[in-house]
């Protein structure tokens, strides 16, 4: 590290000769997001691209800024429709307080005044998880005098994304620690975890507080149902964003933008969000002919702006950790993916975010799939060799 920089001058002057306090891990983590080495490689492993894992993992927020946006524009967008419908003067807590103080309103039809709540929803539950995950990260660090982990900010911003406006604070903090302890840091970090620990964390806060937390009537109780005229104009208002769900992970738009964004940077793979779209496709056709009750309803436009499914297809399951690490694996594991969020959704339609069960499975599987792929391969390349010994 440069000792020129700001941060190492405070991590020198806080902390002496302690190289492994708290203080220091988190001062580390900070400057580790803000710089990178300019310097080049001298000696083995040698890199190829000017691309850090910091980077790779700062790539995946910048890609789901337009997801944040219209999340924030949509979750003010919501309340204020209900406050407007019940002819509400303002919103009990500090929120309806500093609303009614600065004058901003609860006017449905203004960008800025839906945009201003939201972010009022989003802000504390973002840096309560950032704080939880600082403390897991620098406690790891400090225990194992290892320099603290990369994709610190990309876990509690992607976390943050997928819960609910409105929802209890315990429950996050006991589902970021269990994500941070059982998801990441045991297994040794960034790079060696097997499942992208944004989706353990959410299966489990699914499985230990499904009522609290994905329950719209406990976790954002004034949401309301997509309302219009037309099943068309419901559709598009969908694909922007307008309807309940996750603040960050409603709008496939924004989904969209961010997924060419990650083919651009080379930070996740086009075969593995490819796999996924043909896999919803295959269960769409293939459980449409089933008798299952709603398998004659299904279809893939309609099943794309249901839930987070664009949203865990784009960012969590091209996770370059957990997915699959073979070109043929990558295809097989999106298929898996796609065909799985569909399947349960079909058969438990109370599960809100089928689409992070999917990855859960798709990720225990994905080295038996990459293991099946390089079989094949040396197989076949065995074959060719015995070929051509032969002639």
């Amino acid at each position: 590290m440069n000792t020129n920089r700001p941060i190492a001058k405070l991590r020198a002057a806080l902390n002496g000769d302690s190289s492994w306090s708290l203080v220091n891990s988190a001062l580390l983590m900070l400057e580790r997001f803000l710089y990178c080495d300019a310097g080049k490689n001298h000696v083995a492993p040698f890199v190829r691209a000017p691309v850090s894992v910091q980077g790779v993992y700062n790539n995946f927020v910048i890609a789901s800024l337009p997801c944040w946006l219209v999340g924030l524009w949509n979750v003010g967008h919501q309340i204020n429709l209900t406050v407007e419908a019940g002819q509400l003067e303002s919103l009990p807590g500090w929120r309806g307080t500093i609303l009614q103080a600065s004058g901003i309103g609860y006017n449905p039809d203004n960008f800025l005044a839906c945009s201003i709540h939201g972010l009022m929803y989003f802000i504390p539950l973002f840096v309560l998880i950032l704080l939880v995950t600082t403390f897991w990260s620098a406690l790891f660090a400090t225990l194992r005098r290892h320099p603290p982990d990369e994709g610190l900010l990309a876990f509690a911003w992607l976390f943050s994304l997928l819960l609910p406006a409105g929802v209890p604070m315990v429950p996050v903090i006991v589902g970021v620690s269990f994500a941070a302890v059982f998801g990441k840091h045991i297994y040794g970090g960034s790079g060696f975890y097997l499942i992208n620990p944004v989706v353990v964390g959410m299966v489990f806060l699914w499985l230990a507080y499904p009522a609290v937390v994905f329950e719209p009537g406990n976790s954002v109780p004034i949401m309301t149902e997509i309302t219009g005229p037309e099943a068309t104009q419901q559709w598009w208002s969908a694909f922007f964003g307008a309807r309940p769900g996750a603040i960050g992970a409603t709008s496939v738009l924004g989904c969209g933008l961010g997924a060419v964004y990650l083919l651009i940077t080379q930070s996740a793979s086009w075969k593995i969000m490819l796999g996924s779209l043909l896999g919803i496709a295959l269960a769409v056709q293939l459980l449409g002919l089933t008798a299952l009750d709603g398998a004659g309803e299904l279809s893939i436009a309609g099943e794309l702006v249901t839930g987070g499914l664009a949203f865990g297809l784009v960012f969590l399951a091209t996770d370059p950790v957990a997915a699959s690490m073979t070109s043929g694996g990558r295809w097989i594991y999106g298929a898996t993916t796609g065909f799985l969020a569909i399947l349960i959704t079909l058969a438990n339609p109370g599960v809100g975010e089928a689409v992070v069960f999917a990855i859960f499975i798709a990720s225990l599987l994905a080295p038996l799939m990459d293991s099946a792929v390089i079989s094949r391969y040396k197989a076949r390349r065995q074959r060719r060799i015995g070929g051509v010994a032969d002639g």
